[in-house]
C-alpha cells in the first residue's frame, strides 16, 4: 500500500490533503496519513475519491480527530465516487456545502470516528447532510470493535439536514454513533432527522453484538422479574435523540432492520433528548422490523428504547408487514423510568398485518406515555399483538398510559389480541369505538398484574367499546400461558358494550375474578354493561363458559333499549367451586327484547 503524508494544512501544493487525494486517484490503495494537527480551510471542492483510499487522521490526547476539514459553508468536503473499499478515519468534517461525507454509487467503504457537522468543543459547524450515501451498498457507518460499552463511533451532530441520508442504497450497516447529540450526550445538537431512507432496502440500524462472556447479557426486566436487573447498553445500537424532526424515518423503504438503539433518551436510555417529532417513522414501507431480540436469546438483549419523542414512539403508516418485537416505548431502559412519547406505537394509513411482539422475549412494552400506549387508526387491516405489557413495568408495577392502554377506532380491522397485559391505564385498558370490527380478544389480562391475582386497576374501563363497533370475540381460540381472558379490578365497568355496539361474541372470560375463578375481584361500577342500542350480542358457550362477578352494583346489566342479545350459560355471582360472593345483584335486565336463561347464580 502506497502512503502519503500530510504535512501542511494549506489546501495547495506538495503534502497537501488535495493533493493527497489527487494521487490516490492515480495510485489505488493509498493511504493517506497526517503528520500535522490543526484546521484546513478549502479554496474550492476537495477532488471526488475513484480510487480504494484510506484517510487517517491522527488524534489528541484526548481521543477526539485533531484534523478538522472545513468548507467554509462554500466547498464540497469528501465525496467517495464509484469507487469501493475506501477507509475513513479520524477526521473532523465541517462546514461542507453539501455533506460531510457523500458516498456515490460505490460500495465497500466504512467510516469510523469522525465527526460530521460538529467541532471536536460540541460546537456547530453544519454541513448541509452529515453522511449521504447515494445509489451505494453494504457500506458502513461506525463500530465497536473493542466492545466497549462507552465507546462510540462517528458523532453526526447539527448538520442542517438529515444526519445520515441513503437515497436507493442497499445493505448498509449503521452502528454505535451518536446522531443529534453532543459527544457526551449531555446536550442537544440536532440534525433534521437523525437518520432518513428514501427508496433504501435491507439495511440495518444498530446490531445484535452484546456482552455475553463477562455475564452482562442486558436482562431489565430481571428474567421475568426472578432475578436482579441488569443493565447494559447494547453494543452496536446508536444513540438517535434531539433531532428537530424524527429520529429515523423510512419513506418507501423496506426489509430495514432496526436493533438496540436509543431513540429519545441520551446513552443510559434514562435521560430526556427527545426528537422533536416521532422517535421512528415509517412511511409506505413493507418488511420492516424494529427488533429487540431473538427468539433463543437472554431477554432484550439488544432492545430499542423509544422515549421522549415529542410526538409518537413509533409510527407505522401505509406500510406492510412491519414488525415491531422487544422494544420499550415510553419506558426507560431500566424498565422503571417514566419516558413518555405521545403515543407509544401508532398503526395507520392503510398498514396491513403489522405484528406487535412473539414469544417471550419478544413482547414490547409500551408503558408511560403521555396518550394511549397503541392507538389504531384509519383503514388499517390486520394487527396483532402478543406478550404486550401496556400500562406497567414487565412483570412489574404500574406505568400508566395516560389515556388508554388501546384505543382502536375509524376503520381498523382483522385485530388480534392475545396474551397481553393491559393494565394501570389512567383511561380504560382497552377502548373500541367507530367502526372498528372483526377483532379477536384472547387470553389477555385487563385490570390487574401478570400473574392475574392481584389488582392493577386500569381507571376507567377494562374494556370499553361503542359507537358501530362490530364483530368482536371474546374467548380462548390461541394456545397461551394465559388461560382465559380477565378482566377484573378496573375502576369502572369491567366491559362496556354502548352505542349501537353489535355481533359481540363472549366466551371463556372472567369479569371480576381472577385468573384461578376462585377469588372475587370486583371492577368498581358493575361486572359487563350493555346499554343504549347494542344488538345481536351473545354472552355466553355451552362449552367455554364466562363468570362474572360483581360486589356493589351488578355482574351483568342490560339497558332499555338493547335488543336480540343473548346472556346464557354463564357462572354469576359464583366462583369455580361454585361458591357464591357478597353481591348486590346478579342481573338487570331492562328490555323483554333480550334472552336471558341459563345462567348459573345463587338466589338473590
Amino acid at each position: 500500500m502506497q502512503v502519503y503524508k500530510v504535512n501542511t494544512l494549506k489546501d495547495y501544493g506538495t503534502g497537501s490533503l488535495r493533493d493527497g487525494i489527487k494521487y490516490a486517484n492515480s495510485n489505488p490503495k493509498t493511504k493517506i496519513k497526517f503528520d500535522i494537527s490543526g484546521t484546513i480551510f478549502l479554496q474550492k471542492n476537495l477532488p471526488k475519491i475513484t480510487n480504494p483510499t484510506e484517510i487517517l487522521g491522527n488524534l489528541s490526547l484526548s481521543g477526539t480527530p485533531a484534523i478538522s476539514i472545513d468548507g467554509i459553508g462554500k466547498y464540497t468536503l469528501l465525496e467517495i465516487y464509484n469507487t469501493d473499499g475506501c477507509i475513513i478515519n479520524n477526521l473532523c468534517l465541517i462546514n461542507g456545502k453539501k455533506s460531510g461525507i457523500l458516498i456515490n454509487k460505490s460500495s465497500g467503504n466504512k467510516i469510523d470516528n469522525c465527526w460530521i457537522g460538529i467541532d471536536t468543543s460540541d460546537n456547530k459547524a453544519s454541513n448541509k447532510y452529515g453522511i449521504l450515501l447515494y445509489n451505494s451498498n453494504h457500506n458502513t457507518i461506525g463500530s465497536n470493535p473493542e466492545n466497549i460499552q462507552k465507546y462510540f463511533s462517528n458523532i453526526i451532530s447539527f448538520n442542517k439536514n438529515h444526519g445520515i441520508y441513503l437515497i436507493n442504497s442497499e445493505k448498509n450497516q449503521i452502528q454505535n454513533n451518536i446522531i443529534g447529540l453532543s459527544k457526551n450526550c449531555n446536550k442537544k445538537c440536532p440534525n433534521y432527522d437523525g437518520i432518513y431512507f428514501s427508496n433504501s432496502n435491507s439495511n440495518i440500524i444498530g446490531g445484535k453484538k452484546f456482552i455475553d462472556k463477562a455475564k452482562k447479557a442486558n436482562d431489565p426486566t430481571g428474567n421475568k422479574g426472578k432475578k436482579t436487573p441488569v443493565f447494559v447498553r447494547p453494543l452496536l445500537g446508536n444513540v438517535i435523540s434531539g433531532n428537530r424532526n424524527s429520529g429515523i424515518n423510512f419513506s418507501k423503504s423496506s426489509n430495514n432492520e432496526i436493533y438496540g438503539n436509543f431513540v429519545g433518551t441520551d446513552n443510559t436510555g434514562l435521560l430526556n433528548f427527545g426528537n422533536c417529532n416521532n422517535g421512528i417513522e415509517i412511511n409506505k414501507g413493507s418488511f420492516n422490523l424494529v427488533g429487540g431480540c431473538d427468539v433463543d436469546t437472554n431477554p432484550f438483549i439488544f432492545y430499542n428504547v423509544v422515549g421522549w419523542n415529542k410526538n409518537d414512539g413509533i409510527v407505522i403508516n401505509s406500510s406492510n408487514y412491519c414488525t415491531i418485537q422487544g422494544n420499550f416505548l415510553g419506558i426507560g431502559a431500566n424498565n422503571k423510568t417514566r419516558a413518555p412519547n405521545i403515543n407509544g406505537l401508532v398503526v395507520s394509513g392503510t398498514s396491513k398485518n403489522t405484528v406487535l411482539g412473539g414469544p417471550i422475549p419478544l413482547g414490547n412494552v409500551i408503558s408511560g406515555n403521555k396518550e394511549n400506549g397503541i392507538y389504531l387508526t384509519d383503514d388499517i387491516d390486520g394487527f396483532s399483538t402478543i406478550n404486550t405489557f401496556c400500562g406497567l413495568q414487565a412483570f412489574g408495577t404500574a406505568l400508566p398510559n395516560e389515556n388508554n392502554g388501546f384505543l382502536i377506532d375509524s376503520n381498523a380491522s382483522r385485530i388480534i389480541m392475545n396474551t397481553n397485559v393491559i393494565s394501570g391505564n389512567n383511561g380504560n385498558g382497552i377502548y373500541i369505538k367507530d367502526n372498528a370490527n372483526d377483532i379477536l380478544i384472547t387470553e389477555n389480562i385487563v385490570g390487574m398484574n401478570t400473574e392475574g391475582k392481584t389488582s392493577l386497576p386500569n381507571n376507567l374501563n377494562g374494556i370499553k367499546i361503542s359507537g358501530n363497533a362490530n364483530d368482536i370475540k371474546f374467548g380462548t381460540q390461541i394456545p397461551s400461558v394465559i388461560t382465559k381472558n380477565i378482566v377484573s379490578s378496573n375502576s369502572e365497568y369491567g366491559i362496556l358494550l354502548t352505542d349501537s355496539v353489535n355481533n359481540v361474541y363472549m366466551a371463556q372470560t372472567n369479569v371480576g375474578l381472577d385468573i384461578t375463578s376462585t377469588n372475587f375481584c370486583s371492577n368498581g361500577k358493575g361486572g359487563l354493561y350493555i346499554k343504549d342500542d347494542v344488538y345481536n350480542c351473545s354472552i355466553g358457550s355451552t362449552i367455554n363458559f364466562n363468570y362474572f362477578y360483581d360486589k356493589n352494583n351488578f355482574a351483568v346489566g342490560l339497558s332499555k333499549y338493547t335488543e336480540n342479545n343473548k346472556l346464557t350459560y354463564n357462572f354469576i355471582n359464583v366462583n369455580l367451586l361454585l361458591i357464591p360472593g357478597p353481591h348486590r345483584k346478579n342481573i338487570i335486565n331492562c328490555s323483554k327484547e333480550n334472552q336471558v336463561y341459563a345462567n348459573n347464580m345463587p338466589y338473590t
